[in-house]
């Protein structure tokens, strides 16, 4: 397991071993979107067992992400993780008009949500030969500030090479 707070977290999912990889994509109106995750903004909620972080779709719609632990349901969890669960808000925007007029909000929303749940559910990354993917979470409190608990599955295919930069 590891421990993030809030600024760990931010962190991690801007990590350059993240984000090149594939990053979550989305079809709208035929056009292929990005998701780009955002450092900043990050809060963790211990009373509901939440992370709250924000995204861009499309450089141009504003998300705010609630990610919460899985129920098991998620696509690829026969492993026995529990996987993520991922709501997506779309966010009101300041500076185009188009955000508040999108006629299918609740169905991209829906998409969205499903997108970004089995992205994290089904994280791999590899840190030179040692493959880490997610498994579960847990929100706690305890300590100085709230923090998120990942529990990782680890597979050593190799040992990193010594002075690789994480």
């Amino acid at each position: 397991m590891i421990a993030l707070n809030e600024q760990d977290f931010g962190n991690f999912i801007t990590h350059p071993l993240l984000t090149k990889k594939d990053p979550p994509v989305y079809l709208y109106e035929g056009n292929p979107g990005k998701i780009v995750l955002l450092p900043d903004g990050v809060t963790i909620n211990p009373t509901d067992g939440s992370v709250q972080f924000k995204g861009v779709f499309m450089e141009q719609y504003e998300f705010l992400f609630r990610l919460s632990r899985g129920d098991g349901q998620q696509k690829n969890t026969n492993d026995g993780s529990r996987g993520a669960k991922i709501e997506a808000i779309l966010l009101p925007s300041t500076t185009d008009a188009n955000n508040d007029n999108i006629d299918d909000k609740e169905i991209l929303e829906k998409d969205i949500s499903k997108i970004m749940s089995d992205y994290f559910t089904n994280l791999n990354f590899d840190l030179d030969g040692t493959m880490l993917s997610f498994r579960d979470m847990m929100v706690t409190d305890k300590g100085k500030q709230p923090s998120l608990m990942l529990a990782l599955s680890i597979v050593v295919k190799k040992f990193p090479s010594p002075g690789i930069a994480f």
